[in-house]
C-alpha cells in the first residue's frame, strides 16, 4: 500500500530521497540509451533519457514527485525507487516527448 499523502510530501522534502531519485534516473537513463529502437515509445523514451542525462537536476523535481506517489515505505529501498523510475518512465517521456 502506498505511503499517506502527507507521508509523500514529507519524504520530498528529504534530501536524502531527491539524491536517491537523481542516482535511480541516471541509471534508467543509461539503461533506456542502450534499449532497441524496437521497443515501444522508443523515441519518447529516449528523448527523457537524454534530457535527463544532460541535466538530471532539472528532471528531478518532477521525477521525485512522481515517485512519491509510488512509495510504500518512508525509507525506500534501490529498488523500490528504481521500480518506481521505471513505472512513470513511459508517462513522463509521452508528456514531454509525445511525437518524438
Amino acid at each position: 500500500m502506498a505511503i499517506s499523502f502527507l507521508e509523500q510530501r514529507t519524504l520530498l522534502k528529504t534530501g536524502d530521497f531527491r539524491e536517491l531519485v537523481i542516482q535511480a534516473i541516471l541509471t534508467a537513463a543509461i539503461a533506456i540509451r542502450n534499449e532497441p529502437e524496437s521497443t515501444e515509445n522508443h523515441a519518447s523514451r529516449v528523448a527523457l533519457a537524454s534530457a535527463v542525462i544532460m541535466n538530471p537536476a532539472s528532471m528531478e523535481p518532477k521525477f521525485s514527485e512522481l515517485l512519491a506517489t509510488q512509495m510504500t515505505s518512508m525509507e525506500p529501498s534501490d529498488a523500490n525507487i528504481s521500480n518506481a523510475v521505471s513505472a512513470v518512465w513511459d508517462a513522463i517521456a509521452l508528456t514531454m516527448y509525445p511525437a518524438a
